[in-house]
């Protein structure tokens, strides 16, 4: 693969013993933050189906970005388990290393089967890097 090149899938599922872990990918830190949406989604429910019905805006303020990326997945779970709101979209407006703000799409949960309970996002392994031009970052969900 040429170093500049990002693969065309957005997450790759990671062996581990007895959580859900993913390696993330996208072009740049946008496109990473889209693509763990997705994997967190796509581990609850098939993501793909998850129309964007409904519209909320998030904000998120943190240290560095792998708490960035943190508190963004669980802010996408808290909708989740408070709202039953499935994400299927992010938009990022803007997005800075300490600061993130955000609208996702999604819709209720009442017509998706659930594949996988998520009890929490953990900085078990938390990776978040930018490396020949290229993002990608580590994710362990606990389940």
């Amino acid at each position: 693969m040429k170093p500049n090149r990002v693969p065309k899938v957005r997450y790759r599922p990671l062996d581990h013993t007895a959580d859900i872990r993913f390696r993330i990918y996208g072009k740049n830190q946008r496109e990473l933050f889209q693509n763990a949406v997705w994997a967190l989604t796509d581990t609850l429910t098939d993501a793909a189906r998850v129309r964007p019905v409904r519209r909320k805006v998030i904000r998120i303020q943190a240290k560095d970005p792998e708490q960035l990326l943190v508190h963004l997945l669980k802010e996408v779970l808290h909708l989740f388990e408070a709202r039953r709101f499935l994400v299927s979209r992010l938009a990022v407006r803007s997005l800075e290393d300490k600061m993130l703000e955000a609208a996702v799409w999604g819709e209720s949960l009442k017509r998706h089967p659930l594949k996988t309970e998520i009890k929490g996002v953990t900085y078990h392994g938390l990776k978040v890097e930018k490396k020949l031009g290229r993002w990608t970052a580590e994710v362990v969900l606990d389940v």
